[in-house]
């Protein structure tokens, strides 16, 4: 996804990993003689590899490693690198009032600034005179790679990219027993069962302080990303509501659904309009144990694994 050519300064980019700096030319790949950055979902980001272009140095970190908050010289976990097979710990800089920031390096930055093992910088930061030689001359630029998690479900499941999962429905023939309209207030079961319990649970959480929900199966077949606004901002019947993003769509679009206070089912969402869902089987999320629809195409909950319910705060 970025790429820094032989030379004495880092990538252009000033946008800490966030995915959102373009320039350049991606189709001249990983030994270009210029400089290119190509755009990224970093929610989508599961994992970075920093490498040399010659791969001689090269270094694995989670992005919650990586970029997951400011720090400074503080130890950051490193799954794998060209020196070590095993998980150690680096410290790296990324301070909010460093534009070349994040450093990245295959030891401690007081060891890899001299002797030539950073890996990555920002803001074209020249590379210090006073090191062992330019890792970007020596050994032919440098790259960044990306692994992306196959779904937002996929990284909730693991507890990533900030998701917190709050509610789960098991395989079954009835939605969730909660009537409190997500407002974060329902408390059954045991949590501890996590995403795939054959047992229903729901866990309390501030409804003020989110921000985004993603409901999904428990099998991440089926899942969408709204907000919360969307979701229970206000009271609406068979209205449009804007899906961010989901399993049958990467850009947004709308889909109608029930959130009616006269119902102890609602809200229901569904990846389209209700009177599609129901009977197609893609409703995601309805309450007071709402029965499965005899006439739908089959019960999502049994047929993908249960239901879930994740935050963003």
């Amino acid at each position: 996804m970025r790429h820094a050519p032989p030379g004495n300064l880092w990538h252009g980019a000033t946008d800490r990993l966030g995915g959102t700096a373009v320039y350049g030319d991606p189709a001249s790949g990983p030994h270009s003689e210029t400089e290119w950055s190509a755009a990224f979902n970093v929610d989508d980001v599961h994992t970075f590899l920093f490498a040399t272009g010659d791969c001689e140095n090269w270094l694995v970190a989670s992005k919650d490693a990586v970029i997951g908050e400011y720090y400074a010289n503080t130890p950051r976990q490193i799954m794998e690198s060209s020196i070590s097979e095993d998980p150690y710990t680096a410290r790296w800089l990324n301070r909010a009032s460093q534009l070349e920031d994040p450093w990245i390096s295959l030891r401690d930055g007081a060891i890899s600034v001299p002797d030539g093992t950073v890996l990555y910088a920002e803001n074209h930061y020249p590379i210090h005179r006073a090191i062992a030689g330019s890792p970007l001359l020596l050994h032919g630029g440098a790259n960044v790679f990306v692994e992306l998690w196959s779904s937002p479900c996929e990284a909730a499941v693991q507890g990533a990219d900030g998701w917190t999962l709050v509610r789960h429905a098991p395989p079954g023939n009835h939605w969730h027993s909660a009537t409190d309209r997500l407002g974060g207030t329902a408390v059954y079961g045991d949590p501890a069962g996590g995403p795939h319990s054959e047992t229903e649970w729901s866990a309390a959480f501030n409804v003020d302080d989110v921000s985004t929900f993603l409901f999904a199966t428990g099998d991440c077949e089926n899942w969408l990303v709204a907000s919360k606004d969307a979701v229970i901002g206000e009271y609406y019947a068979n209205t449009p509501r804007e899906i961010m993003r989901s399993s049958t769509s990467s850009e947004p679009y709308t889909a109608r659904w029930l959130n009616r206070a006269s119902q102890l089912e609602d809200p229901w969402i569904s990846l389209s309009d209700g009177a599609i869902s129901v009977p197609d089987g893609t409703v995601l999320y309805a309450e007071n144990h709402y029965p499965i629809h005899r006439a739908t195409a089959g019960s999502p909950l049994l047929l993908h694994n249960g239901g879930n319910v994740f935050v963003k705060l």
